[in-house]
């Protein structure tokens, strides 16, 4: 001991040690100035901003009459109960399960949560209630929602609770169940609508929406002594499938003045530029007949014919306030004869859908002249083919204005509702 002192010193050091010890000295010391010993915390002094379940216990435990009143009751109740007795263990007695809690409220005021086990209870003054602490469902009812990328699903929910505190549970719900119901129905819905039909469908997004509504809703409930242990989806139906962003997009600007001055603008560069490199197939369409050759021969085709009486149903003067324009649509054959020549009047009055031979006094108010095939027709309106799509590749020739043209897909939509084609 006496060496080791003697060494650490420094005195018999060798100036080899000396330098070593220099050299690997760290220029980084804990010394300090100032002392910031711990003199502003008081670790022994209880925190009364912080409010435990052992407090809540210890508070229950110090409920103790208040008053003489109070006093002469209880005796009062008691002496009734040893009057009564035996008869009155019938009343006075509670068997509590190990799953059940017991919640007694003395002339009002919270005692003690009791059970497991055998308990009495003081006729006339005590009132007490079971209450279960098992994890309990409730089924709530089936939500329809549009979700934003116009989607429409239908699913069924339920919610799994847990009473963790059984006097907060009962004073603080009139009717818990219905409470959380309600609370649970809302913010699943919050939740849903804010979501695309991929996410709600998907079952790793839908387990992180279900999260965040069961960490929303035991922001609420916790504080009430009721725990949401679990929120779930049973059963999903879709309805509606969701639209295409890019679709519907493209739909709204078309829609628009702008789209629609934009396309008629761009029009003779589309037609030049686009339609000789396209890939799909072309159909060439035969010129227009002459007023001579309609007046001379008048062709019925009984599927145009047929077309023609939906199209009769589907006018009315809403459609023609929207409209305002006279079509006249040509169609031609495989063979390039003409299989139908017909007008749609969205002009004058209720609308009306004829052959151009029976009316040829329209050919002066016609707006829009269109020459396609019977079948490009008919994949027109079964949706098979897109307008757009089948101006583009040549399908369909329009002689007026684009935008007139247009028009028409207020007689689809008109069709679309009544379920006509």
């Amino acid at each position: 001991m006496v060496w080791f002192c003697w060494a650490d010193s420094g005195i018999s050091a060798s100036p080899e040690d000396k330098e070593r010890q220099e050299m690997y000295k760290s220029a980084f010391t804990y010394d300090t100035d100032f002392s910031y010993g711990n003199t502003y915390v008081n670790w022994n002094k209880k925190n009364v901003y912080t409010r435990t379940a052992a407090d809540d216990e210890a508070k229950l435990a110090e409920i103790k009459p208040n008053s003489v009143v109070e006093l002469i009751f209880i005796g009062l109740s008691f002496l009734a109960l040893l009057c009564t007795f035996p008869f009155s263990l019938f009343f006075s007695l509670k068997f509590v399960s190990d799953f059940e809690r017991l919640v007694v409220l003395r002339l009002g005021r919270a005692q003690n949560v009791r059970g497991p086990g055998t308990f009495l209870v003081l006729p006339f003054i005590d009132k007490s209630v079971k209450i279960d602490m098992r994890i309990n469902p409730l089924e709530l009812p089936n939500i329809s929602i549009i979700t934003c990328d116009k989607g429409i699903v239908e699913f069924a929910s339920a919610i799994f609770i847990k009473i963790i505190d059984p006097v907060m549970s009962y004073c603080n719900f009139q009717d818990k169940d219905t409470t959380i119901k309600n609370l649970g129905y809302t913010a699943i819905y919050k939740h849903m609508a804010r979501r695309t039909l991929h996410d709600i469908t998907n079952p790793h997004d839908l387990s992180k929406i279900l999260y965040n509504v069961q960490a929303e809703l035991n922001k609420f409930t916790l504080d009430l002594g009721v725990e949401v242990a679990e929120v779930t989806v049973t059963k999903i139906i879709v309805h509606k499938e969701a639209e295409n962003q890019a679709v519907a997009l493209f739909n709204t600007f078309m829609k628009s003045e702008v789209g629609t001055s934009v396309f008629q603008s761009l029009q003779s560069q589309l037609l030049e530029n686009v339609v000789p490199k396209s890939n799909f197939p072309t159909q060439t369409v035969p010129a227009q007949p002459t007023r001579e050759k309609i007046n001379a021969e008048v062709i019925v085709d009984k599927d145009i014919e047929e077309l023609l009486l939906k199209i009769r149903q589907c006018c009315d003067s809403n459609l023609v306030n929207k409209v305002g324009k006279c079509y006249r649509i040509i169609c031609f054959g495989e063979d390039n004869a003409p299989r139908g020549d017909f007008l749609v009047d969205l002009k004058a009055k209720d609308g009306w859908a004829t052959w151009t031979a029976h009316a040829t006094d329209l050919l002066n108010d016609v707006d829009v002249t269109f020459s396609l095939s019977k079948q490009s027709l008919f994949s027109l309106v079964n949706g098979e083919l897109s307008p757009f799509s089948a101006y583009m590749n040549g399908l369909i020739q329009i002689s007026g204005s684009v935008s007139d043209a247009a028009g028409l897909k207020h007689l689809m939509e008109r069709a679309q509702e009544l379920r006509c084609i």
